[in-house]
């Protein structure tokens, strides 16, 4: 069977599932401390973005795209960090579904600084994605009572910025290559997520943390190999396909991180910490529901 943009899209979406199921071992069962897990991560970064130079060539200098994709980075990375902050103490079944309503804020800061229009199917999208990430934010253990979760609403800033830096990488690409704006985007995101701990220290922790433990070789994949095939995918889709198909395709994060979930069953409750109670799993079904529905119509306009 012939490997089409339609694949590419649904493989890249399973693979940054599985990546953010390995984040949430990495930082929560292994307890590596989250500022070595940034340090990690910029590393990655800076040397995915040295090798695309390598490759590809340095770009032509336009001031204006580099800054904007540099910019995306940037923000990206404090996006990260917010999330990450949350996840070390949270379900994945939650934190994902909110961080995948990035799409929502990245169609108003369109509007706001790219002139474009938002329709009533919008708007419609927008209420699907606000109810899911509400509903999937509270504690219903007691029906008569319901708590909602303010950890929460930092992912869901995280998501705000993730959106607008989706608007900042969209100007930088205007002139720029798909694999450049990836570079660009790479170092600024190395700068916020890695730099701030690039110290000796931070740096002999993580290369005991990594080597003693004997789990060098999971770890370079979930947050080396992965994420490189990820893109890679996710550069072919949009190579190959229409945006406004490869996008929903994209979103569907959420369903394969229920699936997944519900699938290892007990060694989810121990490894990644999730609930597995009837009334939650029901909760974080439905909200996945309306969160990826929001994202598909967004994504199909």
């Amino acid at each position: 069977m012939e490997f089409s943009w339609f694949y590419a899209a649904i493989l890249s979406s399973l693979i940054y599932t599985i990546i953010t199921l390995g984040d949430k071992w990495l930082i929560s069962w292994l307890k590596l401390p989250l500022p070595n897990f940034f340090l990690f991560v910029g590393i990655v970064q800076f040397i995915t973005s040295i090798l695309i130079f390598i490759i590809f060539g340095i770009p032509e200098l336009v001031f204006y795209n580099i800054f904007f994709s540099y910019l995306g980075g940037f923000m990206w990375g404090i996006a990260l960090m917010l999330m990450f902050k949350v996840l070390r103490h949270e379900e994945a079944g939650r934190v994902t579904p909110i961080w995948q309503t990035s799409p929502i804020f990245a169609a108003i800061a369109g509007m706001i600084f790219l002139n474009e229009n938002i329709d009533k199917n919008l708007w419609v999208a927008i209420f699907l994605v606000v109810c899911g990430a509400f509903l999937i934010s509270s504690n219903t253990s007691y029906i008569r009572k319901i708590s909602f979760n303010k950890k929460l609403l930092i992912v869901l800033l995280g998501a705000v910025i993730i959106g607008f830096a989706q608007v900042s990488l969209k100007v930088g690409s205007e002139n720029l290559s798909v694999t450049h704006n990836l570079a660009v985007r790479a170092l600024g995101l190395t700068t916020s997520i890695g730099l701030p701990f690039a110290k000796f220290d931070k740096i002999k922790e993580l290369s005991t943390f990594i080597f003693s433990n004997k789990k060098a070789m999971p770890i370079f994949l979930i947050e080396g190999i992965f994420p490189l095939l990820g893109n890679l995918c996710v550069l072919y889709a949009l190579a190959n396909g229409p945006v406004s198909l490869v996008s929903p395709l994209l979103g569907t994060r959420p369903i394969f991180l229920i699936g997944i979930i519900l699938i290892f069953g007990p060694l989810s409750k121990k490894y990644l910490n999730e609930k597995l109670e009837r009334s939650q799993v029901s909760i974080k079904v439905i909200s996945t529901m309306l969160v990826v529905s929001g994202v598909v119509i967004i994504s199909s306009q």
